[in-house]
C-alpha cells in the first residue's frame, strides 16, 4: 500500500537492531540440519534381489534406485514427485553402443544389449548446466549397473511404444492383457521399498529416497574420487557437497588412526647430507 516497512529502521533503510539480534539468536538456537544416512550397499543388493524375476513394478523400481544411486541424482530428476520437477525422458538419453551415438528414442531394440556407455544430458534439472551430459559405462555387476538399469527402462518403454517424452519413471502394467496401463514410480515407493529391504539386513533403518544421492557419493569418495570428479558427477558448484559425505565410513577411516600414531617417515641423507 505504499507504507514504509515497519521492522526497519526510517533513517538507515536497515532491519531495526533489536530484530536483527533476535533474529540472530534464533538462528544459533536452531539446530543444524541433519544429515542424511547414507544407505548400505547391502541394502541396495537386497532390494535387487526383491526385486528380480517380479512384475513390472518391482524392475522398475530397482533400476530406478540404481539409476538414483550412480548418477546422483535427485528425486525429482527420474521419480515421480509432487514437487516441480522436469524429469529425464528417453530424449535426454544418449547411448553409445559399436563406437557410436544412439539417442535412446530411436536406437534399434536389438543393439540395447550392446550398449557400453551412456548419457544423461541435463535440460532444465535443478543444477544442472544446460544440456551438460553426465556419462558411465558398465559396472561388473549384472544387476547393479547403471548401462543395464538405463537399458532395461527404455527396452520396457519403447516395447510399449511410449513417445519419445516419456519420463523414465513411467512402466506399463500388463497384468491384464485387456487393459495395460501406464503407472509411475514414486518417491514414496522408492522410501518403501528402501525399508522392506533393509529389514532383510543387519542395517535396518528409516532410509529415504533422498538418501540415494548421498550413498552414491560416499561410494565414490570410498573408492578414492577426487572430490572435484564428485562434485562434477553430482553437479555441485560449491563445498555444499560435504553435506552429502560423512566421516563415520569404516571403509574410509579405519587406516587413519594408524597413520596419525605412527612417526612420519623421513628421508635417508646422502653423503652430502641432501
Amino acid at each position: 500500500m505504499g507504507s514504509q516497512d515497519p521492522r526497519k529502521d526510517r533513517q538507515t533503510g536497515r532491519l531495526d537492531f533489536r530484530l536483527y539480534r533476535q533474529e540472530r539468536t534464533y538462528k544459533a538456537q536452531d539446530r543444524p540440519t541433519p544429515k542424511k544416512r547414507p544407505i548400505p550397499r547391502e541394502v541396495l543388493h537386497q532390494a535387487a534381489r526383491l526385486a528380480r524375476h517380479k512384475p513390472e513394478r518391482e524392475q522398475a523400481i530397482n533400476d530406478l534406485i540404481w539409476i538414483g544411486f550412480y548418477f546422483l541424482l535427485r528425486p525429482s530428476e527420474y521419480l515421480w514427485t509432487t514437487a516441480n520437477q522436469t524429469p529425464f525422458t528417453l530424449t535426454d538419453i544418449v547411448f553409445r553402443a559399436h563406437d557410436r551415438r544412439y539417442p535412446a528414442s530411436t536406437i534399434p531394440l536389438t543393439l540395447l544389449d550392446s550398449v557400453t556407455f551412456l548419457t544423461y544430458t541435463f535440460t532444465e534439472q535443478k543444477n544442472g548446466i544446460r544440456n551438460e551430459e553426465i556419462g558411465l559405462g558398465r559396472s561388473r555387476d549384472l544387476h547393479a549397473c547403471p548401462v543395464r538399469c538405463t537399458v532395461n527402462r527404455v527396452r520396457h518403454l519403447r516395447t510399449h511404444l511410449a513417445p519419445p517424452d516419456t519420463p523414465i519413471f513411467a512402466f506399463f502394467d500388463a497384468t491384464n492383457a485387456l487393459s495395460v496401463r501406464q503407472l509411475a514410480v514414486s518417491d514414496r515407493m522408492i522410501t518403501h521399498y528402501l525399508r522392506k529391504a533393509a529389514d532383510g539386513t543387519q542395517y535396518p533403518g528409516d532410509y529415504t529416497v533422498g538418501a540415494l544421492r548421498n550413498s552414491g557419493a560416499q561410494a565414490l569418495l570410498e573408492a578414492g574420487v577426487p572430490k572435484a570428479m564428485i562434485q562434477l558427477i553430482g553437479r555441485w558448484r560449491s563445498d555444499e557437497i560435504f553435506r552429502y559425505l560423512t566421516a563415520n565410513s569404516e571403509t574410509l577411516m579405519h587406516p587413519y588412526s594408524e597413520s596419525m600414531i605412527s612417526p612420519p617417515t623421513t628421508p635417508r641423507r646422502n653423503a652430502r647430507g641432501t
